[in-house]
């Protein structure tokens, strides 16, 4: 009976093959389909007849017998063991299989390149499949009028940890003391700077510079000597046109942001000038033209000022969010990042904030282990900080900001924020494109195990990624991915090109922040497709040992109440150089002394598609003003007569020497 059929099937054959070429013939629909980390591709095919042309079935009249499609596969080299997963579908009793050719083989019969997935196969399974465009081609042996359907994915196995080999860290201890919470700037010139509070100098302000990749770091002194004074906080920022250094001390002195401006990359420095009085947690801004924007806030409300003239005065440009639905949330207490100026029109300034929830505002700010704060908001001006426009972007059942969340853009205009969210993982857990994903439909044992023993205190570190300017935004997606450290705070953020992100901040295995036996260590992970659905992360440690034992308090001024270890304040930093290499400055007070200590990658791959591999020219002494004289005035005229003076010169010289 069998063979009957077999006959009556290649007789069909035979006679579809005969037909005229006007006979509609099907193909795959549709025909062709990128697959990325986070995405699914599914096609369908058919009604598809024949009977095999022997078991590899290579001969292949397209939508008769087989149907082709085009999967182009595209994921980053820094994706741990990407397998792609191709499953089949049909509704024939009989047999179809998938057959694949990689990217440049040739479908024609006998191809070398072929992988067959032959027999009464269902699905295939590419472990780091090459990169490139696959033909898919779903063929049937003994079929009539067979439809089928075809979904591809890409999956990783859980917990990624790093490659070995893809990163590796040069690290080095800062000299000096210092307080908590460093932060650090790279330059368009790859200088690097570091700035914080001194736990020496009477607590003013420190900064240093590095001209060689971060191997020696010169201490900046000087920089808060024209008017010394007890810090609560410092910032700093460098102009991406012309390499203006600002720098920012927060005042004991009625709290007053004093700005400090060099042009001679931190050898000397003028001013300081006010930017605003009864303040916290200053952050400076640096456009182009001369152009910087200090914002701030206190624990109700927030400000930004501005300066048009290289930080020489500033003007109060906004209370920005005084008149939005946030406001009366702020009240109870408010967090914010700093300004981010979009690189293609420097009047358009994004902020980003939290704050509490109304049911947070009913409760006493309170004196332990927690700020409360649920939501996170953007604020936009598109006039230079003057007016403000305001959305809130995620609304949590927990604590998001542990400690300060950080903000950047990349070079195409991508917005993304980190901040580190209290809950255990429970709620976070299977595993998508090497990211927990909310409400992922499979669910991974492990994770599931690990996730009884965290609590509310458990903190991971979350991304939101805009790429329409603000108006909408990613849910949050968990980027670490460690599944026995339950603790990560201080999350802290730099972008490269489009997509190229990369993050830092500590780790512990503790179940809590305030565990006093906690051992912390700083972590690293970057990605090259922040933009996609699911982002793929790939986690590495950038500190050679621990760097903390003790709790990291996480609300503020009130750990002196509640008696929990600030010693490293409320943040870290990173920056990424115009090679495209991560840059992180972090706290180690492993020794008794609260240092700074900075990693450099060293390998892996760049945040930048093209990066810059000229270091910074030397600094040359005594120049301390290297912007531009202008062509016609005092700085020409002035010009011209020193050229005249120094001929003149020469011109002695010459007639006065020995003949």
């Amino acid at each position: 009976m069998k063979q009957t059929r077999r006959i009556v099937l290649a007789l069909l054959a035979a006679a579809i093959g005969l037909l005229p070429a006007g006979f509609p013939a099907h193909a795959a629909s549709p025909k062709s389909g990128k697959l990325v980390p986070g995405s699914t591709v599914t096609w369908s095919g058919g009604p598809l007849n024949g009977a095999a042309q022997g078991r590899h079935n290579e001969l292949c009249n397209d939508g008769v017998n087989c149907d082709d499609f085009m999967l182009d596969i595209e994921i980053p080299r820094t994706f741990a063991k990407p397998l792609v997963h191709l499953k089949l579908t049909f509704d024939d009793p009989n047999d179809m299989r998938i057959l694949l050719y990689p990217p440049g083989a040739t479908s024609a019969p006998g191809s070398s390149l072929l992988i067959n997935y032959q027999g009464y196969s269902d699905e295939a399974k590419l472990n780091s499949p090459k990169n490139g465009e696959w033909r898919i081609r779903i063929s049937c042996n003994e079929c009539v009028n067979a439809t089928y359907t075809v979904t591809a994915k890409v999956e990783v196995p859980p917990f990624p940890t790093e490659p070995k080999g893809i990163f590796d860290w040069r690290t080095v201890t800062l000299p000096g003391d210092a307080e908590g919470e460093p932060n650090i700037w790279a330059s368009g010139d790859r200088r690097l700077y570091v700035n914080a509070p001194a736990s020496g100098d009477n607590g003013a302000g420190v900064a240093w510079r590095s001209d060689d990749d971060g191997k020696t770091w010169k201490r900046i002194d000087g920089v808060d000597s024209v008017q010394p004074q007890l810090t609560g906080d410092t910032d700093l920022a460098v102009a991406p046109d012309d390499g203006t250094v600002y720098f920012a001390n927060l005042s004991y002195d009625a709290f007053t942001n004093w700005v400090y401006a060099s042009n001679d990359h931190g050898d000397t420095w003028t001013g300081p000038a006010p930017a605003g009085t009864d303040s916290d947690r200053q952050w400076l801004a640096a456009g182009p033209n001369g152009v910087v924007y200090m914002a701030y806030h206190d624990s109700s409300q927030m400000w930004i000022w501005r300066s048009d003239d290289h930080g020489k005065t500033f003007l109060k440009a906004s209370d920005f969010n005084l008149a939005s639905d946030s406001w009366s949330k702020t009240m109870c207490g408010n967090h914010m990042t700093r300004p981010l100026i979009d690189p293609h029109d420097p009047n358009l300034i994004y902020l980003l904030y939290s704050t509490s929830d109304l049911a947070g505002c009913a409760i006493a700010n309170p004196a332990g282990e927690d700020h409360y704060l649920k939501e996170i908001w953007v604020a936009k001006s598109s006039d230079g900080g003057t007016t403000w426009t305001q959305k809130q972007i995620y609304s949590s059942n927990h604590t998001t900001d542990h400690n300060l969340s950080a903000a950047t853009m990349d070079r195409a205009g991508n917005i993304y924020m980190a901040f580190a969210e209290a809950g255990a993982v429970e709620r976070l857990k299977g595993f998508e494109s090497g990211s927990f994903v909310d409400g992922a439909p499979e669910a991974d044992a492990e994770v599931a195990a690990e996730s009884e023993k965290e609590g509310d205190l458990s903190t991971h570190v979350r991304l939101l990624v805009s790429t329409d300017k603000g108006e909408t935004w990613s849910k949050p997606l968990l980027v670490d991915g460690l599944r026995d450290h339950h603790s990560n705070v201080f999350a802290t953020i730099a972008a490269g090109d489009a997509g190229h992100v990369a993050l830092a901040w500590y780790t512990s295995k503790a179940s809590s922040f305030d565990d006093g036996d906690a051992k912390w260590s700083v972590a690293f992970a970057s990605t090259s497709d922040a933009t996609a659905p699911a982002p793929h992360f790939v986690q590495s440690r950038v500190s050679p040992a621990y760097v903390h034992e003790g709790s990291i308090c996480q609300s503020g001024l009130a750990c002196t109440v509640s008696g929990y270890d600030r010693n490293l304040l409320d943040f870290m930093g990173i920056a990424i150089t115009p090679d495209g290499m991560a840059n992180v400055i972090y706290n180690n007070d492993t020794s008794g002394a609260v240092l700074a200590e900075f990693g450099r990658q060293i390998a892996g791959p760049s945040a930048k598609t093209s990066p810059t591999t000229v270091k910074p020219k030397p600094v040359v002494q005594g120049r301390h003003d290297r912007r531009p004289l202008p062509a016609t005035g005092v700085g020409s005229d002035f010009g011209f007569a020193a050229l005249m003076f120094a001929l003149a010169l020469l011109g002695r010289r010459f007639l006065r020497a020995p003949r």
